[in-house]
């Protein structure tokens, strides 16, 4: 880890020293550690065969097999990526991006939501908030509870909660589906909002609640389990609703425009589109739709895919078609990667055991096959421990991928 550093180190963000070693085809880098001394040899080649930057970064052994998707977050400090992590045994930790435990701290539940960035003193420094079913946690750089938390969840959460920025009072808010059919409303100190203690009458919620937080648009939107979707202000009052959508599979996305949004919901062979106002259209699929996914392609054009079993077919916001991919094992999830303003296809394949990649402004254009086409592909113990992201900057993709024996492993995959 203290090699990886000092190499990483040579190499500032903008420095010209990049486009120099750029001209090289491959650099070896053998390292002596002996106490607190680390030397490197850096070896420059500029002729042969190339070595493919693909391969093992770092891998760091857990206290336990990990049991939550590795989580982003952002070092305040340095700007770096680091990563955020749970393991069976209620281990939490922060890994820095060269493999460091940054620390660990036991906590008593499995955590339910996403791992959320806040500044609950308004100092800049950035603390780290996520609940399970009975508590809301967070806690600082050092693994330190902050303030009076954990705090006890009203009932049980059916869902992870929401982080909402308040940008008429500079501070976060967060919002949490209660089992019992209501959403819980609080301000970072625990007290509750105005509104929200609790939004009776919305039905249990499964899935975190999304928001709009830009322009005029803003509202809180809330899909239950029945199939009605409502969109309520920062006050909890209800602005309208849509009843009626599918509820064998809710693959509800938000797709920003602007100043406006539109939401998009599949499932079957059916696609329901929601405007801002909650007026909605319905078009019908070719194929039936498994998993389903969509991204901003401007401020007024979208790209939507869609899974069958073994292709995946995209089209734009006016319905036209802009191509297909083909498979040889079953999908089992979809998902659009925005990377340094790159955006990929990320196709799963549980029965493979494998994860595809595909640069969307390539590779959606025409028909294809995936053994033609794809940037990157990743064999995969199991796909609900595997992350992909540009956690040293850039462009290039990074794999976090927990290994199910107590190992998280960092991979460049192009």
């Amino acid at each position: 880890q203290r090699s990886n550093l000092l190499v990483q180190g040579l190499v500032k963000e903008n420095s010209k020293s990049g486009n120099y070693l750029g001209h090289f085809n491959s650099i070896i880098s053998e390292s002596d550690i002996e106490g607190y001394l680390t030397g490197n040899t850096i070896i420059l080649r500029s002729g042969g065969k190339d070595i493919s930057s693909g391969g093992l970064l770092w891998k760091t052994k857990l206290s336990a097999p990990a049991m939550l998707e590795p989580q982003i977050v952002i070092n305040i400090n340095t700007g770096d990526k680091e990563i955020f992590t749970q393991d069976t045994a209620g281990n939490i930790y922060l890994i820095s991006k060269s493999g460091e435990i940054l620390f660990t701290k036991n906590i008593p539940d499995k955590i339910i939501s996403e791992v959320y960035q806040v500044d609950y003193y308004h100092n800049e420094k950035l603390q780290y908030i996520f609940n399970t079913a009975g508590h809301v946690y967070i806690v600082d750089r050092l693994g330190n509870f902050v303030a009076s938390y954990p705090l006890r969840i009203s009932g049980t959460a059916s869902a992870g909660l929401t982080v909402v920025h308040d940008e008429t009072m500079n501070t976060d808010h967060y919002y949490i589906p209660s089992a019992s059919g209501s959403v819980y409303g609080y301000e970072l100190t625990g007290k509750p909002l105005p509104g929200w203690s609790p939004k009776g009458g919305t039905g249990v919620i499964e899935k975190p609640l999304q928001y709009n937080g830009i322009g005029k648009s803003f509202m809180i939107l809330a899909l239950n389990k029945m199939g009605k979707l409502m969109a309520m202000d920062g006050k909890g009052v209800l602005k309208w609703s849509v009843e009626n959508l599918p509820v064998t599979s809710q693959n509800l996305a938000l797709i920003r425009q602007g100043n406006d949004f539109v939401l998009l919901d599949v499932a079957v062979n059916q696609l329901t589109e929601i405007a801002s106002d909650g007026n909605d259209k319905i078009r019908r699929l070719v194929d039936t739709a498994g998993s389903f996914s969509a991204t901003a392609i401007s401020d007024s054009a979208f790209l939507y895919s869609f899974a069958t079993t073994d292709a995946v077919r995209t089209y734009n916001n006016q319905g036209q078609f802009k191509g297909a991919i083909s498979f040889t094992s079953p999908i089992s999830q979809i998902e659009v990667i925005d990377m340094g303003g790159i955006k990929y296809l990320q196709v799963t394949s549980a029965f493979a055991k494998k994860v595809i990649l595909f640069d969307v402004s390539k590779k959606l254009q025409i028909s294809k096959s995936e053994e033609a086409d794809h940037d990157a592909e990743f064999a995969i113990s199991n796909p609900l421990y595997f992350k992909i992201t540009n956690l040293l900057g850039g462009t290039g993709v990074i794999s976090i991928v927990a290994d199910g024996e107590g190992g998280i492993s960092c991979y460049r995959l192009k």
